[in-house]
């Protein structure tokens, strides 16, 4: 029997989640997707899954259906947590989604309200915390850590060791040296390649990145 899932907010971020749900339940069929959240629903049409409502009619479904909440992107993700906290999820009533094509070793772990997009490659010993997204096609190599809130774009390359702080953002195409520190709350521009420890709230790019600022 497949668990109804509802998906926050109508961006692309999960809207992609959508796409990987739809994979995973051509293997075998897990969730029966009943919509978005959105506090713009007003103003939303032409979805590929109806718009419930605003964040508060979660309210009506807690308890009948699970919730993947997945804002965030390199204009908004510092609003991340406080976004996802209105949820006041728990194990119970949220869920992980791992595309069906994403390699993930048996020694590393996922956790909660966390997706993991097609292709991306999830080495022994990483471990990924709650409310992440890892957008498709990254490689996360040896023991890595992503700490609560991180949001990774596509096609970035972590190497062994790198450690993520809370509510980070990795832009797409961007390269971490090992043993790098990226601190909470910074952002890595698309492309950069990172080979020393970046400051927490910094935002840092180029090749070489270099600081740009605090955010």
């Amino acid at each position: 029997m497949s668990e109804s899932l509802i998906l926050f907010p109508f961006g692309g971020n999960a809207r992609e989640a959508a796409v990987a749900i739809e994979a995973l339940n051509a293997v075998s069929p897990r969730y029966r997707i009943l919509g978005y959240l959105d506090d713009n629903c007003d103003r939303l049409q032409g979805t590929d899954f109806p718009i419930l409502g605003a964040t508060e009619v979660w309210r009506s479904h807690r308890g009948r259906a699970r919730l993947l909440a997945v804002p965030g992107s390199p204009r908004s993700f510092r609003h991340r947590r406080q976004l996802i906290e209105r949820f006041e999820l728990q194990p119970e009533n949220a869920v992980s989604i791992v595309d069906p094509s994403a390699r993930i070793a048996s020694s590393a772990s996922v956790g909660m309200n966390t997706l993991i997009m097609a292709g991306c490659f999830v080495s022994a010993g990483v471990r990924i915390g709650d409310h992440c997204v890892v957008l498709p096609n990254t490689v996360i190599s040896h023991d890595a850590r992503l700490h609560d809130y991180a949001v990774v774009g596509s096609n970035v390359s972590l190497s062994g060791g790198v450690v993520l702080g809370e509510n980070c953002y990795v832009g797409s195409g961007a390269r971490i040296r090992e043993g790098t520190r990226i601190g909470a709350g910074a952002l890595v521009g698309i492309g950069a390649v990172v080979v020393r420890d970046v400051a927490p709230g910094a935002v840092v790019a180029g090749v070489p990145a270099r600081q740009l600022g605090i955010g």
